[in-house]
């Protein structure tokens, strides 16, 4: 994963990568809570 820290010179790249980032950082919250639930429910069956 590459980190880009200079400042776009055009709009639709800012634009791009600020998109790539925000689905990105959805999509890991999203895996996070949907493991979080996944393990909780399989504590649960197991006691």
């Amino acid at each position: 994963m590459r980190v880009y820290f200079w400042i776009p010179n055009s709009r639709k790249t800012f634009i791009f990568y600020f998109y790539n980032y925000f689905f990105m950082a959805i999509f890991l919250f999203l895996k996070n809570t949907i493991l979080r639930y996944f393990f909780k429910s399989s504590h649960r069956r197991i006691k």
